[in-house]
C-alpha cells in the first residue's frame, strides 16, 4: 500500500519530516495529499494496547503477563502518515502531544467536555498548533447532524457532517464556507485564538436589525413546475454562542433567551433531553433544550404569510426583527422561505440561505437564495430575499 501511494500519488503527496516541531502553513500544502493513520508507539505511550491479566498459571507452569503489546504498524506506512490518531486523556497531556497528534471527537464528547469551562481555554490553545476533528454521535442512525457552531467556536479545524442529509446542520455549512469563494477553507474565528477570547465581558457584542421587505420568483417547494400558488412566510434565525454575561449564578440562561437544538439536529433518543417550546406575543419562537451543557442559542422570528404570492410577496416594512449577537465571528443567520400550508409539519421549505453574521453588510441587501442542496439552479435561479439591514454595538 505504501509502494502504490507514493507512485500513483508521487509529488502530491506530502511525507512528513522526521521530529516535526510545528505544522506546515496552508501555503506548503497547496495541492497535497495527507494521510491520518497510526504511527508506532512506545511502550508507555497511551496508544499501546494492554492484555489484561487472569489470576491462572499458563500450562508450562509460568505466571501470565500483563505486559503492553504494541499495535503492528508497517513502518513504511507510517512513514507517510502525516497525522496520527491518539486517543483523548486530557488536554493538559495533549497540549504537550507532538503537533503531528491529532484527536477525534464525537459530538457527545464535545457536549461532555463543553460542560466544564475549563475545557474551553484548553481545548481552544491544543487547537492552536494541533488538529481536532469531531463527527456526529454513532447515534443518528437516520444521519441526522449536530449543529457545527458549537466545534467552529472552539477552534476545531475539521468539522464533518453528513453530507447527505440537507438539514439546517448543511445550511449553516454551506454558509459559512461561502464567504472564501467556496474554496474550501475559511479562517478560524478571532475568538477562537486564547489571547482574543474574552467570555466575562460584553466586548464585541452587536445588535442585529432585520427588516424582511419583498421576495421574488420564489419557486415552488422542490422547485416543482406544477400545483398550486404558494402562500410564503420568511423565518430569520440567528445562531450564537451563549454569552457567559448572561448566565445567572446557577448557570442556567434567563428564560427571556433562547436555547435550543435545531429540530432535526438533536439525537434520536438522547437522554436527558427535555425540549420546551414557548412563543410569546411579539411572534417570537423561542425553544429551549435541557442537554449534558447549554452553549449554544437559536433566535427565531417570522413574518406574516403572504397569501397566493410567490413572484413578488412584499412584509410589513414597519416590522423589525431585532438579535442581540454575543459573537459576531461565530454567529450564522439563517433565512428559511417556507409555504405556509396550515401551520407546524404542514409547511413546507421553499428555499433557503445561510450567512455569517461578520459577512453581513449594512442597507438594503438582496439575498441569493438556495435549494436544498445549496444549488441555484433551474427554478431558483432568480429567486431573491429583499433585506434591510443594520448592526449597532451593544452598550
Amino acid at each position: 500500500m505504501a509502494q502504490t501511494l507514493e507512485t500513483t500519488l508521487g509529488d502530491a503527496l506530502y511525507i512528513p519530516k522526521p521530529g516535526m516541531l510545528f505544522l506546515p502553513s496552508p501555503v506548503e500544502l497547496v495541492g497535497k495529499v495527507l494521510i491520518k493513520g497510526k504511527r508506532p508507539a512506545d511502550k508507555e505511550d497511551d496508544e499501546t494496547i494492554t492484555v489484561e491479566s487472569v489470576d491462572q498459571t499458563l500450562p508450562d507452569g509460568k505466571e501470565n503477563s500483563s505486559e503492553p503489546v504494541l499495535p503492528k504498524i508497517c513502518p513504511e506506512l507510517a512513514r507517510l502518515t502525516m497525522f496520527n490518531g491518539v486517543k483523548y486523556r486530557n488536554f493538559e497531556q495533549s497540549n504537550e502531544m507532538s503537533c503531528t497528534d491529532m484527536h477525534s471527537f464525537s459530538e457527545l464528547k464535545v457536549s461532555k467536555l463543553t460542560k466544564d469551562p475549563a475545557n474551553v481555554p484548553l481545548w481552544r490553545k491544543y487547537n492552536l498548533d494541533h488538529l481536532s476533528r469531531t463527527y456526529p454521535a454513532g447515534g443518528r442512525v437516520d444521519s441526522s447532524n449536530y449543529n457545527p457552531i458549537a466545534a467552529w467556536s472552539l477552534g476545531c479545524q475539521m468539522v464533518a457532517l453528513n453530507f447527505q442529509t440537507d438539514d439546517s446542520a448543511m445550511v449553516l455549512n454551506d454558509g459559512r464556507f461561502r464567504e472564501n469563494g467556496g474554496c474550501g477553507y475559511v479562517l478560524r474565528p478571532r475568538s477562537t485564538f486564547p489571547m482574543n477570547e474574552d467570555r466575562n465581558s460584553c466586548k464585541g457584542r452587536v445588535m442585529l436589525r432585520i427588516r424582511v421587505l419583498a421576495a421574488a420568483c420564489l419557486p415552488k417547494p422542490n422547485g416543482d413546475i406544477a400545483g398550486e400558488v404558494i402562500d410564503p412566510f420568511v423565518v430569520v434565525r440567528v445562531h450564537d454562542m451563549i454569552d457567559s454575561v448572561k448566565v445567572d449564578g446557577s448557570g442556567s440562561s434567563p428564560k427571556t433567551k433562547v436555547i435550543k437544538d435545531l429540530a432535526g439536529m438533536s439525537i434520536t433518543g438522547a437522554k436527558n433531553s427535555v425540549v420546551k417550546d414557548i412563543t410569546d406575543k411579539s411572534n417570537v419562537i423561542k425553544r429551549s433544550i435541557s442537554h449534558q451543557v447549554e452553549i449554544l442559542e437559536t433566535t427565531e422570528r417570522k413574518t406574516d404569510t403572504v397569501k397566493d404570492n410567490g413572484f413578488c410577496p412584499q412584509w410589513d416594512d414597519s416590522e423589525v426583527f431585532s438579535f442581540t449577537v454575543s459573537f459576531p465571528d461565530v454567529a450564522m443567520l439563517q433565512i428559511v422561505v417556507m409555504d405556509d400550508d396550515g401551520g407546524g409539519l404542514l409547511d413546507d421549505t421553499v428555499c433557503k440561505a445561510a450567512i455569517p453574521v461578520s459577512c453581513l453588510r449594512q442597507g438594503y441587501r438582496s439575498v441569493r437564495l438556495n435549494d436544498q442542496y445549496g444549488s441555484q439552479h433551474g427554478p431558483f435561479g432568480f429567486a431573491r430575499l429583499l433585506l434591510d439591514v443594520s448592526i449597532e454595538p451593544c452598550p
